[in-house]
This record gives C-alpha cells, sequence and structure tokens, in this order.
C-alpha cells in the first residue's frame, strides 16, 4: 500500500515530469521492500558492468524478465542514492534528503532533470549517474572479498575444533593404551609374587 501511495504522491506532484525510474524508486523509498533477489542482481549488475542508461529507462521499460528486474533494481538503487547524497560528495553527509527535496521541487516547476540536478546537488545529472554507479560497485566488489574472508574464517574454525577432538580422541586412546599396559603390569606383578 505504501508502495502505490507513493506513487499517486510523486504523481501528484510531478505530474508528467515524473520519468520512470524516478516513480519507481520513489515508491521503493517509501515503502522500504526489501529482496534478496534485488540484491542479487545489483551485484550482477556491479560485477558485470551492464546498467541501462537512465534515458534507455525512460523510453522503453524492459519487457523480458530479468531485464525488468534489473531495470526495477537499478531504479530503486538509484534514487536510494539520491536521497542519501548530501549537497557535496566529499563530505559524506547525508544532508537530510534536503538536496533530493529540492531536486524534485526544481522537476516540479518544470526544470530538466539536467538543470535540477545542478541546482540541487551542485553536478550534472549524468555526473549523478557515474557517482551511483561508483557507489555500486564500491558496496558490491567488496561483498567477495568479505565472504572469501569468512570462508577463511570458517576453514579456520573447522579445522580447530577438527584438531581439538582429534588430539582428545588420541589422548583417550593413549590413556587406554596405558591402562591396559599398567593393568597387564598389575597381572604380571601378581603372578611373580606368587
Amino acid at each position: 500500500v505504501k508502495h502505490e501511495l507513493a506513487h499517486l504522491a510523486l504523481d501528484r506532484a510531478l505530474g508528467q515530469s515524473a520519468k520512470r525510474w524516478l516513480h519507481e524508486g520513489f515508491a521503493y523509498v517509501h515503502s522500504s521492500e526489501w529482496a534478496p533477489e534485488r540484491l542479487n542482481t545489483l551485484a550482477a549488475m556491479a560485477w558485470s558492468g551492464s546498467v541501462f542508461p537512465f534515458s534507455d529507462i525512460d523510453r522503453h521499460f524492459p519487457k523480458n524478465e530479468s531485464a525488468v528486474h534489473k531495470a526495477y533494481a537499478q531504479s530503486y538503487d538509484f534514487v536510494a542514492f539520491l536521497v542519501r547524497r548530501g549537497l557535496y560528495k566529499e563530505t559524506g553527509e547525508s544532508g537530510n534528503r534536503w538536496p533530493f527535496r529540492v531536486f524534485l521541487k526544481e522537476v516540479a516547476k518544470g526544470a530538466t532533470y539536467n538543470d535540477a540536478s545542478l541546482f540541487a546537488f551542485g553536478v550534472p545529472f549524468v555526473s549523478l549517474e557515474s557517482e551511483w554507479y561508483e557507489n555500486l560497485r564500491a558496496r558490491y566488489l567488496m561483498i567477495p572479498s568479505s565472504l572469501f574472508g569468512a570462508l577463511c574464517w570458517a576453514i579456520a574454525a573447522f579445522a580447530l575444533v577438527f584438531g581439538f577432538f582429534r588430539k582428545k580422541r588420541s589422548n583417550h586412546k593413549k590413556l587406554r593404551r596405558w591402562e591396559k599396559e599398567e593393568e597387564e603390569w598389575r597381572t604380571e606383578a601378581v603372578f611373580i609374587s606368587k
């Protein structure tokens, strides 16, 4: 319901000026839907380098299923990036969505997306696309290295546990052997004393 209400609110605010990727991303940001498939799609996009230009998403939304998932994931992630991005890329401050709000207000007034981007974020729209893609790659290219590190730790933990139980078993066998030898020695000592 929140997703659809967000579509209605954006349509009311921007009308025909709202592009398809903005509609889908805006609705996602306000409904906070989470799907593991989307993460897989974004990771694949980061690794393969295949993203849609946003102008292509506006002109003709893809028809086949995998391309549709990709277009939705890209739209969601890009708008979430715009919401988080502050006025200045370098500071890392979120701007409390202020630049994104200014961007939407400028589009509502009739500004082009490039002019609205320059006014709200201080960079052309194409630069925002590039920043988003760099951000996407930075986030999702780190996953395999962290998974590799986790795998190394898991293997080390398994080896440690395996070694512990193997040593414990070896010690147990040694104790049984000593007990057996001690029993034999006692039996011999009793036999000799008789």
